[in-house]
């Protein structure tokens, strides 16, 4: 007996004999297909004096000291290598993070790095209220694209929220 299997097509068992070719034909769209496979480096954790890459990390500490409008806002001249740009006078408008410079000569601003709230890949981070915030860290080097692949190489800006206590409320 032969088994044939491949991802997005349904399994299919064979009896062989002496008979040659075998014409086997599998139906797609089985319980089993996958729609999208991305492989990425999303929750990966390590500790800090093992890592050999450029990394700045901004704790609440910071955060909790000195108001900010919004969390874009906090990264301006408290991380090194990091620039936020604002494009408008309008307030609550979002700024540009620019991690690093650009990363192309004829539109160095036009790419701004991802963001990972949470474990999750969010366009921006506009949204979030600063006193949410526990930490933001900021990848800036190869490592971001070694990890998160080609979107990485404008940067990464990981960004972990507060979260409540777990076991049971008290009132």
């Amino acid at each position: 007996t032969l088994v044939i299997s491949s991802v997005g097509f349904s399994t299919k068992e064979v009896f062989v004999n002496s008979q040659s070719p075998l014409n086997i034909t599998l139906m797609s769209g089985a319980p089993n297909a996958l729609s999208e496979v991305v492989v990425v480096g999303f929750g990966s954790k390590q500790r800090r004096d093992v890592v050999t890459t450029a990394i700045s990390k901004l704790d609440n500490k910071v955060l909790e000291n000195v108001p900010y409008s919004n969390a874009a806002a906090a990264l301006q001249g408290t991380l090194a290598g990091v620039r936020v740009q604002t494009n408008s006078g309008q307030p609550g408008a979002a700024p540009n993070i620019i991690v690093r410079g650009g990363t192309s000569i004829n539109s160095p601003n036009s790419s701004p790095p991802i963001y990972i709230i949470d474990g999750v890949l969010r366009s921006n981070m506009n949204d979030i209220d600063v006193n949410d915030i526990k930490s933001i860290q900021v990848l800036k080097d190869a490592a971001a694209t070694a990890i998160y692949g080609a979107q990485g190489s404008n940067g990464v800006v990981i960004v972990e929220t507060k979260s409540g206590l777990s076991g049971k409320t008290q009132v």
